[in-house]
C-alpha cells in the first residue's frame, strides 16, 4: 500500500482508515513502523487530541453518518454527546 501511494503521489501516507473500522495493536505497531502519523477507526465516539502528544493521533474515534443527515442534524447529535 505505501509503494502504491508513493507510486502516484510521490508521498508517503500520513494517514491510514481502517476498513470497517477493524485494527489492531499489531497494525498499530507496523503503520507507526512505516512513519503512518494518524488511524482513524470507525468506532463511534469523542477524541482528545493532544499537542505534543502523538499517540492521541491513533484509533480516532467518528461519527459516521448517512447523506441524510444534515447540518444541523449533525451539530443537534454532537451536542446531545
Amino acid at each position: 500500500m505505501k509503494n502504491i501511494f508513493n507510486d502516484y503521489l510521490k508521498k508517503d501516507p500520513l494517514v491510514f482508515t481502517y476498513p470497517h473500522g477493524k485494527c489492531t495493536e499489531l497494525s498499530e505497531n507496523i503503520f507507526k513502523e512505516l512513519g503512518v502519523q494518524m488511524t482513524i477507526t470507525t468506532q463511534h465516539g469523542n477524541n482528545l487530541i493532544q499537542k505534543g502528544n502523538p499517540e492521541s493521533l491513533y484509533k480516532i474515534k467518528r461519527y459516521n453518518m448517512c447523506n441524510e443527515v444534515s447540518s444541523e442534524m449533525l451539530l443537534k447529535y454532537l451536542k446531545i454527546k
